[in-house]
């Protein structure tokens, strides 16, 4: 696997790992400062996700797995895509999307 790490607009930390042979990615940024303001605003096939944070939305429309989180005042992403990061192992966008929330829901639990 291949990690970097790099800010996003206008302060946000990024994390993003992939693989080698640039098969999949997993990517997790924290919005600073947060979005909780526009969080719940409206998009096209942006569909609610349950036990995730304060409030999540999964983003059905999108060919990988992008989950948006609530959690208190913070908020972050997550998404999982080209298949995952499994040397070898293909995943179709309805697995990304079931993995993109599992992940956010890990990470909520330890933050």
């Amino acid at each position: 696997l291949h990690q970097e790490e790099e800010p996003g607009p206008p302060g946000d930390a990024r994390c993003a790992w992939s693989v080698t042979a640039g098969r999949g990615f997993v990517e997790l940024r924290v919005h600073f400062p947060t979005r909780k303001d526009g969080f719940d605003r409206s998009v096209p096939d942006r569909m609610p996700v349950t036990g995730v944070g304060d409030r999540a939305y999964v983003q059905k429309r999108l060919s990988w797995g992008h989950v948006d989180v609530l959690k208190g005042d913070q908020t972050f992403f997550v998404q999982i895509g080209r298949g995952g990061v499994a040397p070898g192992q293909l995943r179709d966008s309805d697995q990304m999307r079931t993995d993109a929330i599992t992940l956010a829901r890990t990470i909520v639990s330890r933050m």
